[in-house]
């Protein structure tokens, strides 16, 4: 035993899962509450519900074990950062409101498995042992490949990091930490350039939704458009290999009760060859700098918004005395002081009284903060944003050229250089914002310095006159009165920050075709917003210009989307028994001699005491697979109950057997039995149609039936023993089986506590023979070690 956890509240059973690899264990409890933790019992990330009432349906990690996929019950797919615990990206699933997400899962395909074997070859291992090695960092280094490494060559490493942003205050918020804005772009090497991240989440009424590289989605599929047998289905596990391009997804019918197999080939793995990484890396980092482009555009807002909320309540407060009194406002009288150095009574007394050298402090602060972080923003995170953005745009533009005669990838060049029209434009907005932001703070300065000199001479008697004049020599009137006459009341910076103006306006006045002249009518309104009168203006502003983006990306993303949901195909759905009297325990799809082998295993018999293992063979030509072959091995486990059942690896299963007088882990080879290599026998099975393909009763083939008693179960098979005077009561499994580091976690019954053992070490040993323990405290919670 590594470790033993004590948790303040029960743990749900079908939501508990080991990290394949880093040593984390990500929980859900029953108030629907999240927690990780590492294996010495060091909490890495504990949430509380933050949904109100939506409650957490399902959840899975990212094969490098850098992300957390969590599904609510609000259809939504939160991506939870392993290293910050903050919500990297959320996929909204809008078009299965009303359904649950019943299953989830996340797997990594490799692109070219040809030039993956060439590697393999070169560096003298295995292909298993590449896919042990694909996500570590000291992984070793690729085979040479001059033409792949320049089509691959990518100057963004080179550029400087992207700013953090502050914090809004809302769960989706990623880029106020530094930990969080490098892993979403600045991790370059870490990810393999030939490997793709497919997500695969299925819901209850039979729909199947895809997504790639964390956020880019595929779209929705129908199971039931592809077999009537599947018109009222619910997914419920999915298993996936990275040298294969099918995915396997096991469904139970509604209205015959049964457990469907049904393959799911994804024919744009194959097609797309080794740009598919390339495309979905860069579409994925392009959805991410749009996310980060207008959280700066929401910042600026609301920075520049409460920059004029404290002036604009000071100037209400003067402008109704001298309206009643003087018959003017507040920028005719202060035009007045400063060219006459007459002060009107009721501006003195507003200038002496209220506002004071407090109110100018305050004045001062508000404006000059205002001015700075809208510049800071513009400067330090719009414009390398920008230029990130028209890179990644230049590499989609590149991919659409060379694919022109295919189409394989569904670019369109005419669209990505509407974006690249859009981000010319932005490019411009911001640096007028600079422009304007930096000359506004100037005439800014110089009004405050006057204010506070104005405020001191008021206050004062006549014999102070002659050092008031002498003041005056330091201070810039020309820049006063120009901030007085203009800024003040109307900042160039409002029409382009604060304005909301529709999409339509944009373009509106040109067809479609012309939409990249848009730039020049853009740099024509920015010349015509002079200071004279900049309200007057209507030039497209900071959100009109991000709609327009908006709208540009979702046109090339959906185009993306299409092409790619095309190459889906449900294969023909396999029955492999009834539901009643089974439970499905797990699923594990192999990669043997490009034969695609998928295992599934069940616990059957009144006393669920039989262990059914299924054995699906599929052949798979050019991204289409076909039924191969069908086996299944019956192992009758004595009088002990078979209570969990999970896939180590590809050679061994780990059984959680209940028997007589104690509970047991149990380890059986379940590959194929051979004369070198001993296992369980697979007696194969004969469909009886093509068309539905149904597989006869097990009970029909005795010669796949193994019969273990309990003295033989525990004698050949025991790996840990569970004596029933502990107080420790196993109920559920959970399996770790990378190389070098196999451990199964196991779930007491109470729910409230779970041990971690090490699959490579021990074999058969008692709990009361085992090592004392040590107790102590962390965070509140109990840990034993």
């Amino acid at each position: 035993m590594l470790y033993e956890k004590i948790v303040p509240q029960r743990i749900l059973p079908d939501l508990f899962r080991y990290c394949p690899t880093m040593d984390l264990m990500g929980a859900v409890t029953e108030d629907h509450r999240i927690f990780i933790h590492r294996l010495n019992g060091q909490r890495v990330l504990g949430s509380g519900n933050s949904l109100g009432s939506s409650s957490v349906m399902q959840m899975c990690w990212k094969p490098d074990g850098r992300s957390l996929a969590v599904a609510w019950s609000d259809n939504v797919v939160r991506l939870i950062n392993a290293d910050s615990g903050r919500i990297a990206h959320q996929i909204e699933i809008s078009a299965r409101k009303g359904q649950n997400i019943s299953c989830i899962g996340w797997g990594l395909n490799h692109t070219d498995k040809a030039r993956a074997e060439r590697k393999a070859a070169a560096l003298g291992k295995t292909l298993d042992d590449l896919l042990t090695q694909v996500n570590e960092a000291h992984a070793p280094r690729d085979v040479l490949d001059l033409p792949r490494d320049l089509v691959l060559l990518d100057v963004e490493p080179c550029l400087p990091k992207l700013s953090i942003l502050p914090s809004v205050g809302k769960d989706e918020d990623i880029f106020s930490s530094r930990a969080s804005v490098d892993a979403m772009f600045h991790q370059h090497g870490k990810k393999a350039d030939d490997a793709v991240d497919i997500m695969i989440v299925g819901f209850e009424d039979g729909s199947v939704h895809l997504s790639i590289y964390d956020s880019f989605n595929i779209g929705t599929l129908t199971l039931g458009n592809a077999s009537s047998l599947l018109r009222e289905c619910k997914p419920l596990m999915h298993a996936s290999h990275p040298f294969s391009s099918t995915h396997a997804l096991l469904a139970a019918t509604a209205e015959q009760q049964q457990y469907v197999f049904v393959p799911i080939d994804i024919r744009f793995i194959s097609d797309s060859g080794a740009y598919l990484s390339l495309l979905a890396s860069k579409t994925t980092q392009l959805q991410n700098l749009l996310r980060y482009i207008s959280q700066v555009q929401r910042l600026m807002q609301v920075e520049w918004q409460n920059a004029q909320d404290l002036p604009t309540k000071f100037l209400r407060n003067i402008n109704k005395p001298l309206q009643e009194e003087c018959q003017c406002d507040f920028i005719t009288a202060a035009y007045h002081l400063v060219v006459t150095g007459n002060c009107f009574g009721p501006m003195r007394e507003w200038l002496v009284d209220e506002l004071a050298e407090r109110g100018q402090k305050r004045w001062d602060k508000a404006i000059t903060t205002g001015y700075e972080t809208v510049r800071r923003l513009a400067h330090e995170s719009l414009l390398p944003a920008l230029d990130r953005c028209s890179i990644v745009v230049s590499r989609l533009r590149g991919l659409s050229k060379c694919q022109e005669t295919t189409g394989i990838f569904g670019l369109n060049t005419r669209h990505l250089n509407h974006i690249f029209d859009v981000l010319d434009c932005l490019a411009l907005l911001t640096h007028n914002i600079l422009k304007y932001a930096s000359l506004e703070l100037r005439q800014f300065a110089a009004f405050s310095t006057w204010l506070r000199r104005e405020i001191e001479v008021q206050a004062t008697e006549a014999s102070s006159v002659e050092e008031a004049a002498e003041k005056d020599l330091a201070l810039d009137y020309a820049k006063v009165l120009a901030y007085i006459q203009g800024p003040m009341t109307q900042s160039r910076l409002t029409p382009l920050l604060l304005r909301d103006a529709p999409l339509e306006e944009a373009t509106k006045h040109r067809p479609e075709e012309w939409v990249p002249l848009l730039y020049d009518d853009f740099k024509k309104a920015m010349k015509e917003l002079t200071m004279e009168d900049p309200a007057d203006q209507e030039p497209q502003n900071f959100a009109g210009l991000m709609k327009h983006l908006h709208k540009r990306c979702g046109v090339v993303f959906d185009e993306i989307a299409e092409d790619q949901q095309r190459n889906v195909m449900v294969g023909a759905p396999l029955v492999l028994s009834e539901m009643e009297g089974r439970s499905l325990l797990d699923m594990k799809l192999h990669y043997e001699n490009s034969i695609c082998v998928i295992f599934v295993v069940m616990a059957a018999g009144e006393s669920g005491g039989r262990l059914e293992i299924h054995r699906i063979s599929l052949s798979i030509e050019n991204g289409v697979s076909s039924l191969h072959g069908t086996e299944i091995s019956v192992v009758s486990l004595g009088r002990g109950l078979i209570k969990d059942a999970k896939f180590v690896d590809d050679e061994q299963i780990m059984i959680l057997w209940k028997g007589p007088d104690a509970s047991h882990l149990l380890s059986i080879a379940y590959a194929r039995s051979s004369e070198s290599e001993p296992g369980l026998f697979y007696a194969p099975l004969v469909p009886s149609s093509s068309s539905q393909i149904n597989l006869p009763p097990v009970s029909t083939i005795p010669d796949s039936i193994v019969t273990l008693l309990d003295e033989e179960v525990v004698a050949k098979h025991s790996h840990h023993c569970f004596p029933q005077s502990a107080s420790f009561y196993p109920t559920k499994l959970e399996i770790n089986g990378r190389k070098g580091r196999r451990v199964v976690c196991v779930l007491a019954q109470d729910r409230m506590k779970y041990r971690i053992y090490d699959l490579d070490t021990g074999s058969g040993v008692p709990e009361g023979e085992a090592n004392g323990d040590v107790t102590g405290e962390e965070e509140g919670d109990a840990m034993i070690g």
